[in-house]
Protein backbone atom coordinates (compact mmCIF):
# COMPACT_ATOMS: atom_id res chain seq x y z
CA UNK A 1 0.00 0.00 0.00
CA UNK A 2 2.83 2.39 0.70
CA UNK A 3 4.07 1.98 -2.89
CA UNK A 4 0.68 3.08 -4.25
CA UNK A 5 0.54 6.11 -1.97
CA UNK A 6 4.14 6.98 -2.86
CA UNK A 7 3.31 6.74 -6.58
CA UNK A 8 0.23 8.93 -6.08
CA UNK A 9 2.36 11.50 -4.20
CA UNK A 10 4.93 11.50 -7.00
CA UNK A 11 2.19 11.94 -9.61
CA UNK A 12 0.74 14.90 -7.70
CA UNK A 13 4.20 16.44 -7.37
CA UNK A 14 4.84 15.90 -11.10
CA UNK A 15 1.52 17.57 -11.99
CA UNK A 16 2.42 20.58 -9.81
CA UNK A 17 5.84 20.87 -11.45
CA UNK A 18 4.30 20.69 -14.92
CA UNK A 19 1.87 23.50 -14.02
CA UNK A 20 4.79 25.64 -12.86
CA UNK A 21 6.96 24.98 -15.95
CA UNK A 22 4.34 25.09 -18.72
CA UNK A 23 3.15 28.61 -19.46
CA UNK A 24 -0.56 29.19 -19.60
CA UNK A 25 -1.82 29.51 -23.18
CA UNK A 26 -2.47 33.08 -24.24
CA UNK A 27 -5.75 33.90 -25.93
CA UNK A 28 -4.29 36.24 -28.55
CA UNK A 29 -7.57 36.99 -30.30
CA UNK A 30 -9.13 38.19 -27.04
CA UNK A 31 -6.07 40.28 -26.11
CA UNK A 32 -5.96 41.86 -29.60
CA UNK A 33 -9.68 42.68 -29.41
CA UNK A 34 -9.22 44.23 -25.94
CA UNK A 35 -6.28 46.33 -27.19
CA UNK A 36 -8.25 47.47 -30.25
CA UNK A 37 -11.20 48.44 -28.02
CA UNK A 38 -8.91 50.37 -25.65
CA UNK A 39 -7.31 52.28 -28.56
CA UNK A 40 -10.76 53.04 -29.98
CA UNK A 41 -11.93 54.40 -26.61
CA UNK A 42 -8.82 56.60 -26.40
CA UNK A 43 -9.43 57.96 -29.91
CA UNK A 44 -13.09 58.60 -29.12
CA UNK A 45 -12.09 60.45 -25.94
CA UNK A 46 -9.64 62.65 -27.86
CA UNK A 47 -12.26 63.52 -30.46
CA UNK A 48 -14.81 64.32 -27.76
CA UNK A 49 -12.37 66.71 -26.08
CA UNK A 50 -11.21 68.28 -29.37
CA UNK A 51 -14.62 69.46 -30.54
CA UNK A 52 -16.28 70.57 -27.32
CA UNK A 53 -15.38 74.00 -26.05
CA UNK A 54 -17.07 75.47 -23.05
CA UNK A 55 -18.49 79.00 -23.11
CA UNK A 56 -15.55 80.18 -21.02
CA UNK A 57 -13.08 78.70 -23.52
CA UNK A 58 -14.81 80.43 -26.44
CA UNK A 59 -14.90 83.75 -24.53
CA UNK A 60 -11.17 83.46 -23.77
CA UNK A 61 -10.43 82.77 -27.45
CA UNK A 62 -12.54 85.75 -28.52
CA UNK A 63 -10.73 87.98 -26.03
CA UNK A 64 -7.31 86.80 -27.24
CA UNK A 65 -8.06 87.31 -30.94
CA UNK A 66 -11.42 88.82 -31.93
CA UNK A 67 -13.36 87.30 -34.80
CA UNK A 68 -13.05 90.56 -36.74
CA UNK A 69 -9.24 90.30 -36.62
CA UNK A 70 -9.35 86.72 -37.87
CA UNK A 71 -11.69 87.72 -40.72
CA UNK A 72 -9.33 90.57 -41.63
CA UNK A 73 -6.32 88.24 -41.72
CA UNK A 74 -8.20 85.75 -43.91
CA UNK A 75 -9.46 88.47 -46.29
CA UNK A 76 -6.21 90.40 -46.73
CA UNK A 77 -3.61 87.83 -45.89
CA UNK A 78 -0.26 88.68 -44.38
CA UNK A 79 2.19 86.86 -46.66
CA UNK A 80 3.32 88.66 -49.79
CA UNK A 81 4.14 86.67 -52.91
CA UNK A 82 7.83 85.93 -53.51
CA UNK A 83 9.76 88.73 -55.20
CA UNK A 84 13.07 88.22 -56.97
CA UNK A 85 13.84 91.80 -57.88
CA UNK A 86 12.48 93.68 -54.89
CA UNK A 87 9.66 95.49 -56.75
CA UNK A 88 7.33 94.88 -53.83
CA UNK A 89 9.67 96.79 -51.55
CA UNK A 90 11.12 93.74 -49.82
CA UNK A 91 13.06 90.81 -51.13
CA UNK A 92 11.51 87.58 -49.91
CA UNK A 93 13.42 85.19 -52.20
CA UNK A 94 17.05 85.28 -53.27
CA UNK A 95 18.10 84.13 -56.76
CA UNK A 96 21.40 84.08 -58.61
CA UNK A 97 20.04 86.38 -61.29
CA UNK A 98 17.30 88.73 -60.05
CA UNK A 99 14.12 88.64 -62.12
CA UNK A 100 15.08 85.46 -64.01
CA UNK A 101 13.79 82.12 -62.79
CA UNK A 102 15.48 78.88 -63.86
CA UNK A 103 13.93 76.95 -66.73
CA UNK A 104 12.65 73.63 -65.40
CA UNK A 105 10.94 72.43 -68.58
CA UNK A 106 12.39 70.51 -71.51
CA UNK A 107 15.42 68.22 -71.68
CA UNK A 108 17.78 67.78 -68.78
CA UNK A 109 20.99 65.89 -68.31
CA UNK A 110 20.49 62.40 -66.98
CA UNK A 111 21.08 61.52 -63.34
CA UNK A 112 23.47 58.56 -63.09
CA UNK A 113 22.41 55.47 -61.15
CA UNK A 114 24.39 54.57 -58.08
CA UNK A 115 24.15 54.03 -54.36
CA UNK A 116 21.90 56.48 -52.60
CA UNK A 117 23.47 58.98 -50.21
CA UNK A 118 23.56 57.61 -46.67
CA UNK A 119 23.02 53.97 -47.67
CA UNK A 120 26.21 52.97 -45.83
CA UNK A 121 24.68 54.28 -42.59
CA UNK A 122 21.50 52.31 -43.23
CA UNK A 123 23.51 49.16 -43.96
CA UNK A 124 25.42 49.51 -40.67
CA UNK A 125 22.18 49.99 -38.72
CA UNK A 126 20.56 46.96 -40.36
CA UNK A 127 23.65 44.80 -39.73
CA UNK A 128 23.71 45.81 -36.06
CA UNK A 129 20.01 44.96 -35.71
CA UNK A 130 20.61 41.58 -37.38
CA UNK A 131 23.27 40.79 -34.77
CA UNK A 132 20.83 41.71 -31.96
CA UNK A 133 18.05 39.62 -33.51
CA UNK A 134 20.31 36.58 -33.90
CA UNK A 135 21.48 36.84 -30.29
CA UNK A 136 17.89 37.09 -29.08
CA UNK A 137 16.87 34.07 -31.19
CA UNK A 138 19.76 32.00 -29.82
CA UNK A 139 18.81 32.93 -26.25
CA UNK A 140 15.17 32.08 -26.90
CA UNK A 141 16.08 28.71 -28.40
CA UNK A 142 18.32 27.99 -25.38
CA UNK A 143 15.43 28.77 -23.00
CA UNK A 144 13.10 26.52 -25.01
CA UNK A 145 15.63 23.69 -24.97
CA UNK A 146 16.07 24.06 -21.18
CA UNK A 147 12.29 23.85 -20.62
CA UNK A 148 12.02 20.81 -22.88
CA UNK A 149 14.89 19.13 -21.05
CA UNK A 150 13.26 19.84 -17.67
CA UNK A 151 9.96 18.38 -18.90
CA UNK A 152 11.67 15.25 -20.22
CA UNK A 153 13.54 14.78 -16.95
CA UNK A 154 10.31 15.23 -15.01
CA UNK A 155 8.66 12.34 -16.89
Amino acid sequence: MSDNSEIADLRRELAELKRKVEPEPIDWERRIAEHRDAMHQIAEGRMARASNFSREDLAAMEAACPTSAVRDIVAKGTIKPPSADGTAGTISAVHRSPGVYPNTSGWRSETPFGPQPGIAHVDRLVDAQDVRDRAELIAQEARTAAVRKALLEAK
